[in-house]
């Protein structure tokens, strides 16, 4: 799971994100490229080597094939994020697989447009890089835990990057389907479903409408400890 650590540098990676895309498309907007996706679309075959794609807007689930042929999510990109880091100079196409949660807006750079703006922001490849290699890191450490705290944590990281708070309960978007979560947790649905409506019994979570809710990550994370023996 992200410690504090990997979320301030998650926030530093898409302020000087924002920071440089701002530059360039107000000095180069002739050679940036809009582009809108469609909600439910895997859109991996729209993106090309040798340049680099900016999230304006929505979000984006990242995931891949495992040597089992099953999906596995790596992560959720969000606005100021940047997909194409890892091939902008290679001439092959990544074998990671991009899903729009919501409809997204991309802009498309090519490197030859970014270059010259490395000397302005120097840590710009270093933050996207070092960020794509925790990630990669924490989600390999991941599968060595059973199945059940898998879940778990996995809802804790959720409500932590991207849950909303409403009078002291933190929210998780709607596209945080059960088969989301089971696509982070390596696990089937039906197990992710028996999980959360043991979670919602005990009182650790709540489910309001298409929301899954909590009003006490500290306990979520408490209970992570014993959770596999405890809830068998």
């Amino acid at each position: 799971m992200k410690d504090s650590s990997l979320l301030q540098l998650e926030k530093l990676k898409g302020d000087l994100n924002s920071k440089i895309v701002l530059q360039i498309t107000r000095e180069k907007k002739n050679d940036i490229k809009s582009i809108q996706i469609s909600k439910g679309n895997n859109f991996s075959n729209l993106l090309k080597t040798n340049y680099i794609y900016f999230i304006s807007e929505g979000f984006v689930l990242q995931f891949c094939n495992d040597r089992t042929g099953n999906e596995k999510a790596l992560d959720i990109y969000r606005p100021n994020d940047i997909l194409g880091i890892e091939t902008m100079y290679n001439s092959m196409t990544t074998l990671e697989k991009s899903l729009a949660l919501t409809p997204v807006k991309l802009y498309a750079i090519p490197v030859k447009i970014l270059e010259p703006y490395f000397c302005l922001y120097p840590s710009f490849l270093y933050n996207n890089l070092q960020h794509s290699i925790f990630v990669k890191k924490i989600d390999l450490l991941g599968t060595l835990l059973p199945g059940d705290q898998r879940i778990l944590l996995t809802i804790i990281e959720l409500l932590r990057s991207l849950g909303k708070t409403t009078n002291g309960t933190v929210y998780l978007p709607d596209f945080i389907t059960h088969n989301i979560i089971s696509l982070f947790a390596s696990v089937s649905r039906s197990y992710v479903s028996k999980t959360i409506s043991i979670l919602i019994t005990e009182g650790f979570l709540t489910q309001k409408g298409r929301f899954l809710a909590c009003s006490d990550i500290d306990k979520l994370m408490n209970i992570s400890i014993y959770f596999n023996n405890e809830y068998q």
